[in-house]
């Protein structure tokens, strides 16, 4: 099975998930990374949610996005991974 990750990605969908996003960058306001700046990467790990969403595993998506929203899917080397005190290079 080959992934997707062209889908089309509406505001619609983006809006409707913005308190999600806000709420999970709030968490790492203390980071010493602007909340605009966490806010972004959150609508990046969104978007990446929404591309790579499966139904068929039966997961909520809010669940699913959480992971994103927060950094989690970075968990590659040589990548950041968004702490509650910053970015650490992992």
């Amino acid at each position: 099975m080959e992934l997707d990750m062209h889908k089309e990605v509406t505001d619609e969908q983006i809006l409707k998930f913005r308190p999600l996003v806000k709420n999970i960058a709030y968490k790492f306001k203390n980071s010493g990374e602007p909340l605009e700046d966490l806010e972004q990467l959150g609508y990046i790990g969104l978007i990446n949610a929404i591309n790579l969403y499966n139904q068929q595993r039966k997961v909520k998506f809010e669940t699913y996005a959480s992971w994103f929203i927060s950094g989690w899917e970075f968990l590659l080397p040589g990548a950041c991974l968004l702490y509650n005190d910053g970015f650490h290079q992992i």
